[in-house]
């Protein structure tokens, strides 16, 4: 499986940054690696994305993010990479609010993760 190189690491202790611009991608990354997971809405956005889940809690391990003070519209997580294998993570955006214009139905957020 290809492998994308992961963005640089925003904020102390991980490796890299991923947000909504990398959807869709593949990231490798090795055991024991730390990384975070960043999805705003625009300003005007009344919803916000779901908590992003791991498919394979056992390869990738939500860790506890009492540190961090998200600005408002902004849903993240730190995850590390816990055990050899393949999991993806995901997020979705319900459908817009009646008042919304030029909105999609939903959006849903994805990527694979591989450690080696």
């Amino acid at each position: 499986m290809a492998c994308s190189s992961p963005p640089p690491a925003i904020g102390p202790d991980v490796v890299a940054t991923l947000g909504a611009d990398q959807r869709g991608e593949t990231f490798c990354f090795h055991t024991g690696d730390h990384f975070n997971v960043f999805l705003a809405v625009p300003p005007d956005g009344s919803d916000r994305w779901s908590a992003i889940a791991a498919t394979d809690p056992a390869v990738l391990k939500g860790l506890p993010s009492g540190a961090l003070t998200l600005v408002r519209g902004v849903t993240a997580g730190i995850f590390a990479a816990s055990a050899r294998g393949t999991s993806r993570l995901g997020s979705s955006l319900p459908p817009c609010t009646a008042a919304a214009t030029n909105c999609p139905a939903g959006q849903r957020w994805t990527v694979t993760i591989v450690v080696e």
